[in-house]
């Protein structure tokens, strides 16, 4: 629990003023959490696995893209700690730790779920208030629905083994998310925790697992995202009956913008293009000059993980953290247990349609993908068969 907290920190506190100090507090908290664990990584012996060596490649040239383009060297140290120290914690677990991590994580994602639903219920209002919004306890928008997808994996995990199949962790955490998820009016999101839960739920069936691959999915969301961000093939398509179907304005102005995001895609794509081999590291604000979104000016997010690392370290970082995408996926289907590959598979298709359409690169990602591509936890959940339907 000391060592999963600094991952989970809720955005409550990096944006309530009320409570700012705690954000000096969490940083200290993370910055000693790597420490400890790097140290974990050598007296255990870590193994160097292919995604941990991508990953830290990717770190440094976002570190190097960074120094050279005078960036953040707060959100150098801050974002290395964040993104290295899961992949640390995940690499040096033995097969007997696999059931209380799952359990300690289900417990701190359980809380904050809980917890966000608990106070959007009692205080309609909100906490406190940002740019003029009601905020709660975890991010506002789609943001969210990263803690719910892990929540329902995680929950699917223990109960496969705990009890070889699915039962009552699953059950209980995907009705909770749904909840969340619902409340956020977020039509991506939805999607996306429906087609994890379904995959899950179905985990059993030998069809679902026989084209239930990590590398499936990720095959699935790399067409999807060509077709969306560079094709935008919404422009050929009935727009604004398909968002009248999800129940949500997607457009901003006028055309297919997805709520304004292609603005910002077009600035980040622009400035990618002027310096597309190591990019520009951490700077505060990603797209520029944009001349129409919400009549702001600059952005700090690029509204897709792609986009935003290609910002962050250019097209070589692209290629490094692709590398260790694919490597996690190939790892993950390599899974004797292939209801648990499954599982796995509705993870990495959730994870990556959401990041389609924002920036989800962050501890919780790095958290899920070093699961994904740790063969002590694959054997671990391998060696408990699960029993015909939840």
């Amino acid at each position: 629990m000391f060592l999963l907290m600094p991952f989970f920190r809720p955005t409550i506190i990096n944006d309530w003023p009320a409570i700012a100090p705690l954000k000096t507090v969490f940083a200290g908290w993370l910055l000693l959490s790597c420490l400890m664990l790097a140290y974990r990584f050598v007296l255990r012996n870590g193994r160097l696995e292919p995604f941990l060596v991508l990953l830290s490649l990717y770190l440094t040239a976002a570190a190097v893209a960074t120094l050279l383009g005078n960036g953040l060297r707060y959100d150098l140290v801050v974002n290395t700690a964040m993104f290295i120290a899961p992949a640390l914690l995940i690499a040096v677990l033995r097969k007997d730790e696999v059931l209380p991590f799952l359990v300690a994580t289900l417990l701190v994602i359980g809380v904050l779920v809980v917890l966000e639903l608990a106070t959007r219920a009692l205080l309609l209002g909100g906490i406190y208030r940002l740019d003029g919004d009601a905020r709660w306890i975890l991010e506002g928008g789609s943001l969210q629905s990263r803690w719910c997808f892990l929540l329902v994996f995680f929950a699917a995990a223990f109960d496969y083994l705990a009890k070889g199949r699915l039962g009552a962790a699953f059950m209980g955490a995907s009705a909770v998310s749904i909840v969340l998820v619902l409340a956020l009016a977020s039509a991506t999101s939805m999607v996306a925790l429906v087609a994890e839960i379904v995959v899950i739920l179905f985990s059993w069936s030998s069809p679902v697992q026989r084209f239930a691959t990590s590398r499936n999915a990720l095959l699935i969301t790399t067409v999807f995202l060509v077709l969306i961000v560079f094709v935008r093939i919404a422009d050929y398509l009935p727009y604004d009956q398909i968002a009248t179907i999800l129940g949500k304005d997607l457009t901003y102005s006028q055309g297919s913008t997805f709520t304004g995001r292609t603005y910002i895609w077009d600035s980040v794509i622009g400035s990618i293009a002027e310096s597309p081999i190591i990019g520009y590291g951490y700077q505060q604000y990603v797209a520029t000059d944009l001349w129409q979104f919400y009549y702001v000016h600059d952005y700090g997010s690029a509204h897709n993980l792609w986009l935003q690392i290609g910002f962050t370290a250019g097209v070589f970082g692209i290629i490094l953290f692709a590398s260790a995408v694919v490597s996690a996926c190939s790892t993950a289907d390599k899974c004797s247990n292939r209801a648990y590959r499954a599982v796995l598979c509705g993870l990495v298709l959730s994870l990556m349609l959401t990041s389609v359409f924002e920036n989800t690169l962050n501890s919780l990602l790095i958290l899920a993908l070093s699961f994904v591509a740790s063969p002590e936890a694959s054997e671990a959940l391998s060696m408990s068969v699960p029993r015909g339907r939840a």
